[in-house]
């Protein structure tokens, strides 16, 4: 987010509540919902879109009360 006309990061989102972290099968089966599937470790490509999404590990990707994920952090690039 911009401060004072600098980039900062954003370390706490209050608006956003988790009640726990996803684990590998919960993100695979989303993305594989949504067209996506995993290449290697935490990364997921959609080849008809062209999309490269990296960094889905635990860490990056929580689940909320109504068990919808949330994911933080991810590379996106077009292929």
């Amino acid at each position: 987010m911009e401060v004072n006309t600098e980039l900062q990061p954003v370390i706490s989102q209050k608006a956003i509540t988790a009640v726990r972290g996803a684990t590998r099968l919960e993100v695979e089966f989303e993305m594989n919902k949504r067209g996506f599937k995993r290449v290697k470790q935490d990364n997921y490509i959609h080849l008809n879109l062209q999309i490269l999404v990296e960094d889905l590990h635990d860490e990056n990707v929580l689940v909320d009360s109504d068990g919808d994920l949330l994911i933080f952090d991810p590379v996106i690039y077009l292929t």
